[in-house]
């Protein structure tokens, strides 16, 4: 069964940065590494842009990301990041072609 990938993108307002990272970090990557069919769960930072990140996910299926998505912590439990976007988040889903 071929695994799914979720890459999305945060544009964060420069002087939130870093408390971003911290947030996202303890609040949702931490956490999350630990659902069920969660294969990787990472925040990236941009090593030219420092408030430009990317969320790096890989899932065990689609029904795995569809649980943590429709998870309580996801929905209503984790961090407001709002406060913290310059724009609006960007996400994708991928598949392995190989």
């Amino acid at each position: 069964m071929a695994t799914v990938g979720v890459v999305a993108r945060f544009t964060v307002q420069p002087d939130k940065a870093d408390e971003f990272a911290r947030v996202v970090n303890e609040g949702i990557v931490a956490p999350s590494q630990s659902e069920p069919g969660c294969i990787r769960y990472e925040l990236w930072r941009d090593n030219e842009d420092a408030a430009s990140f990317a969320m790096v996910e890989e899932w065990e299926s689609d029904d795995a990301l569809n649980a943590h998505l429709a998870g309580t912590r996801t929905r209503e439990g984790g961090p407001s990041l709002g406060d913290y976007l310059a724009a609006p988040p960007e996400l994708r889903r991928f598949s392995k072609t190989a």
